[in-house]
């Protein structure tokens, strides 16, 4: 009944083997993309590539009741793949419009009601891009949905496996709803799944204005710190706007300060310092060594767990290390240091 079940996973996913595996249907999504750009952002020469998942699965060592469990989520969350990848197939380009005067508003109105918490919106720059995908539309409204933090502190755990997929899901149906929404209004829309797609997420949420990427390569936002999933509708409407009230700039000099992910971290995956990767771009994270991990305990997510942003409140944190700021500020000023020492 195990390898049935495996066997129906592997389907649904386009795996080639009867193991799971989302890279066949991440090709084929891209494949879409660069089928329907009319005018595509291109990958830049020095664009990362992006991660693929051909190593261990955590489907191989689930139990009959662990496959039974995750399915009817597994299924939900791929069907909201599909149906984006149906919207990008359907795809028509029309000219470009400028947003109405209350375009922006709706957006965010509408996203927050189906469950998203901070909402962006940026210019999709060729770095972003995977090397060799396209980004289908100039422009990017970028968008995060929570995953339970109390689920996620106790990562790695099949639970938390679960939750990250239904997060998946809710994202993703998220994204086909507003794309569905926009082009009814007449404006180019189409979406991108967090599940994973042809752009950096995490990377356009920080350039986004949404949060900021921490040392685990994730990115940290005011309402659920990184216990969070990013997807994004590709438009090239002009003038939206969604202004930020949060500046996140303090948050990588907090990460500097803490280290709790590079510590925990059963890899060795994360670094103390950003370092260039293969393509150049500096990285604090290192693909090759965590997604074999990944895969073969729950999707992992220790990171996750660990991080001080799940465990307590963002704004506590904000206001104790403000005050800390402040105290060794005044500490270095009561002594200062002569030239000649």
């Amino acid at each position: 009944m195990n390898k049935l079940l495996m066997k129906v996973m592997a389907k649904i996913t386009d795996s080639d083997s009867d193991t799971p595996s989302l890279d066949g249907l991440l090709d084929k999504s891209d494949a879409i993309f660069a089928d329907v750009a009319v005018d595509p952002t291109r990958s830049a020469p020095n664009s990362k590539e992006r991660h693929t998942f051909g190593f261990g699965s955590p489907f191989d060592t689930m139990n009959l009741t662990q496959m039974a469990r995750i399915m009817p989520t597994m299924i939900r969350e791929q069907a909201s793949f599909r149906n984006g990848m149906k919207l990008a197939r359907t795809f028509e380009q029309l000219p470009p419009r400028v947003a109405s005067s209350d375009l922006s508003a709706e957006i965010a109105a509408s996203l927050k009601r189906w469950g998203a918490a901070e909402v962006g919106v940026v210019d999709v720059p060729q770095h972003a891009v995977f090397r060799d995908r396209v980004a289908p539309l100039p422009r990017a409204i970028v968008f995060t949905g929570e995953m339970n933090r109390e689920l996620m502190k106790h990562a790695p755990t099949f639970e938390g496996m679960r939750e990250v997929a239904a997060a998946y899901e809710r994202t993703g149906v998220m994204a086909n709803r507003l794309s569905v929404h926009l082009r009814g209004l007449g404006y180019n829309a189409i979406p991108g799944h967090s599940m994973g797609g042809t752009v950096d997420y995490p990377l356009l949420g920080e350039m986004a204005g949404i949060g900021q990427l921490g040392r685990n390569g994730l990115l940290i936002s005011q309402t659920h710190g990184v216990s969070q999933r990013i997807a994004v509708v590709f438009t090239d409407i002009e003038a939206l706007d969604f202004q930020q009230a949060e500046e996140y700039s303090w948050v990588s000099d907090f990460c500097k300060t803490c280290g709790k992910c590079i510590r925990a971290c059963p890899a060795g995956a994360l670094h103390e310092e950003w370092r260039p990767d293969e393509s150049g771009q500096l990285t604090s994270t290192d693909g090759d060594l965590c997604l074999p991990y990944f895969g073969e305990h729950w999707g992992c997510s220790i990171c996750v767990g660990v991080c001080p942003f799940t465990r307590s409140d963002y704004a506590a944190i904000k206001r104790s290390f403000e005050k800390r700021a402040v105290r060794e500020s005044g500490s270095s000023s009561a002594h200062p240091v002569s030239a000649t020492g």
